[in-house]
């Protein structure tokens, strides 16, 4: 029942968002109609508007990521979407997992994300990183599924990349560095966070 609530709560939320961008856009296009083209501070105005137009437009995901989710993902309901600089994410739960979805702006599925407990990376790589980062405390881990069907790069920490991987959040004296572990287990310093 609370997850019904729940739900509700956030279908309605979305919606009252997305009424509220669409009655912006109305007022944006209105204003925009209402300007003279001739008044030349009127056409500075007018070139304001439709940027701020445009960037609205492009805060919005796109109605074909989430339709291409609901095939990609049958059965789930529970997705929460933003819209990032270069993708348009899901996130939700899936047999207890949280994890996400990446859309391209061609609405293909990029890639999902999912967090794991250290306990899942490959033992191989654990031992590695027992051994070699034995001072370092571990944080979350975060297993990336690429879509191989897709060319489309994944962005993780700021940086490309495009097969499956393990990323090990790891700290020592309050600075926090990332590893990728690929799924044969070898280890690789990818990051230095500031």
């Amino acid at each position: 029942m609370k997850k019904v609530i729940l739900l509700v709560g956030a279908v309605m939320l979305t919606f009252a968002v997305s009424q509220a961008q669409t009655v912006q856009e109305q007022k944006l296009k209105s204003e925009i109609k209402s300007l003279d083209k001739k008044d030349k501070n009127e056409k500075q105005e007018k070139k304001v508007l439709r940027k701020e137009l445009h960037k609205l437009k492009s805060q919005e995901v796109s109605e074909q990521s989430k339709s291409q989710f609901i095939k990609d993902f049958k059965g789930i309901t529970n997705a929460k979407w933003k819209k990032s600089d270069s993708f348009d994410q899901a996130s939700f739960m899936k047999k207890g997992y949280a994890m996400a979805a990446f859309y391209d702006q061609d609405s293909k599925l990029i890639g999902t994300t999912t967090i794991k407990k250290y306990s899942d990376l490959p033992v191989n790589a654990q031992n590695k990183i027992n051994e070699k980062y034995k001072e370092y405390s571990k944080g979350s881990v975060i297993y990336y599924d690429d879509n191989e069907e897709n060319v489309t790069n994944m962005l993780f920490y700021g940086k490309p990349f495009d097969k499956d991987n393990y990323f090990l959040e790891i700290l020592k004296n309050g600075k926090k560095s990332v590893l990728q572990i690929t799924t044969e287990g070898e280890v690789i310093y990818f990051e230095s966070m500031k």
